[in-house]
């Protein structure tokens, strides 16, 4: 089954949070709604990013995988962070993936395509979940989202609601999966 996102229009909700989105961002807004075309868009999005990473001569590097590593990762800035995941999904737009979701189609990777196609055509199909991210993504580039580090009983307690593979009857669980699988390869 062929996905044609220029067919495929917002629903209410998505069309709520994309006007959220240009709210909070009137720069994106302005890009958006001013370009004459979505390649210029994409262009004026990008020296955004790169204007925002150019403050800090570690994350252009980290951009540009001069550095890598938790050391450089740690001078990176909270808007840094944001800055290159939007230009790392410049950088791979129209690349295409084999989508375990969708029956193992081809599906072209293009979050700016669907802000486009949303804001100028009231299409592309963008989903709730993919905008509430976009809108955190340019607060966290805009300074509106302020970085938060959880504290350790927080980690705790997000760790403990999972079971870890060490756990007794886990191992069993492992160790009858392993034979049952062993007797069907051999038998």
């Amino acid at each position: 089954m062929d996905n044609y996102p220029e067919k495929l229009t917002l629903s209410g909700r998505s069309t709520k949070l994309l006007r959220q989105l240009f709210r909070e961002n009137p720069r994106l807004d302005k890009i958006i709604h001013g370009s004459e075309s979505e390649s210029e868009s994409r262009e004026l999005i990008r020296n955004w990013a790169l204007d925002v990473i150019s403050d800090n001569e570690h994350a252009v590097r980290y951009y540009q995988r001069e550095q890598s590593g938790p050391g450089p990762y740690k001078k990176l800035r909270w808007k840094d962070l944001a800055a290159i995941r939007i230009l790392d999904y410049l950088d791979n737009s129209g690349r295409e993936f084999l989508n375990p979701y969708r029956s193992w189609e081809k599906t072209t990777i293009d979050p700016f395509n669907l802000i486009w196609r949303g804001a100028r055509k009231g299409t592309g199909g963008a989903k709730p979940l993919f905008l509430e991210d976009m809108i955190q993504l340019f607060r966290q580039l805009t300074g509106q989202l302020p970085a938060t580090r959880p504290d350790r009983e927080t980690v705790i307690r997000w760790m403990q609601r999972w079971r870890h593979g060490l756990e007794p009857d886990i191992i069993k669980e492992r160790e009858e999966n392993r034979d049952r699988i062993i007797g069907i390869l051999v038998d």
